[in-house]
């Protein structure tokens, strides 16, 4: 199997909210930044979007979001509104990584974790998709929030995706050896490799959010950094109801 690995590049990731467009977006949360004030929505065909919000709206809550798309790829929120609850979900993403326990998909410029099924360890690192691998998958949602695979479908190949994060831990790299970025995804590390030779931006630390592109290539890395993010999500006013457990979501 051709071995993929990771490398980072520099992404402009300033918001302008002047070239924002106005949406309407309605879907699962299943995903939630605390940090950042982001959550993540996925429609009933999978697509996904990260909303900047102060909401409390929790992962299985059904809802709909009026915002303005800012130029980065995000969203910012002016309501949410929560009319339901549901335990199963779909979201369509690429696999960053994945491990006999669990699974990292990149999804509307976030990352989730993905909880693997219960299976043997040669089961599940034999039908491991590749990183990079477009898969749209099924979901069931925990009662704290967790995500576990139910089914997946592959659905291609990407070279390159772009993320939103938080950083927890970085190693610079030197003009001889390598360094790594460690993001946190729903509490669990990710770490992704910095080549030799690469700079990290000075916005760049412990705490910072960060717009990360990930490429994947089948011979190593190749140089470049993540780049601070200057997103404005001030535009947000809560109209949250989290009352109603009316389930309007398909698997």
């Amino acid at each position: 199997m051709k071995k993929i690995v990771f490398a980072l590049v520099a992404v402009v990731a300033v918001a302008l909210p002047g070239q924002a467009s106005a949406a309407r977006l309605k879907g699962v949360v299943v995903g939630k930044q605390k940090a950042n004030r982001v959550l993540v929505v996925a429609a009933r065909d999978g697509a996904a979007w990260s909303v900047h919000t102060s909401s409390p709206a929790r992962v299985g809550s059904v809802v709909t979001v009026s915002a303005r798309r800012l130029t980065n790829g995000t969203y910012a929120a002016s309501s949410v509104r929560v009319s339901g609850r549901t335990t199963h979900a779909r979201v369509q993403g690429v696999v960053i990584r994945r491990s006999a326990g669990a699974m990292f998909l990149a999804a509307g410029r976030s990352v989730l974790a993905i909880r693997s099924r219960s299976r043997s360890l040669s089961s599940a690192l034999d039908s491991s998709p590749e990183p990079g691998t477009v898969a749209s998958v099924g979901v069931a949602i925990g009662p704290s929030g967790s995500l576990t695979e139910m089914s997946m479908t592959s659905h291609g190949h990407s070279g390159q995706i772009v993320v939103l994060a938080t950083v927890t831990a970085v190693t610079p790299p030197t003009a001889t050896t390598a360094g790594s970025i460690t993001l946190s995804v729903n509490g669990q590390p990710l770490v992704i490799p910095l080549p030799a030779g690469s700079t990290v931006p000075p916005g760049v630390v412990v705490g910072a959010t960060v717009m990360v592109a990930i490429r994947f290539t089948p011979t190593g890395p190749v140089s470049g950094a993540p780049s601070h993010d200057d997103t404005d999500d001030t535009d947000d006013t809560d109209d949250t109801d989290d009352t109603d457990d009316t389930d309007d979501t398909d698997d």
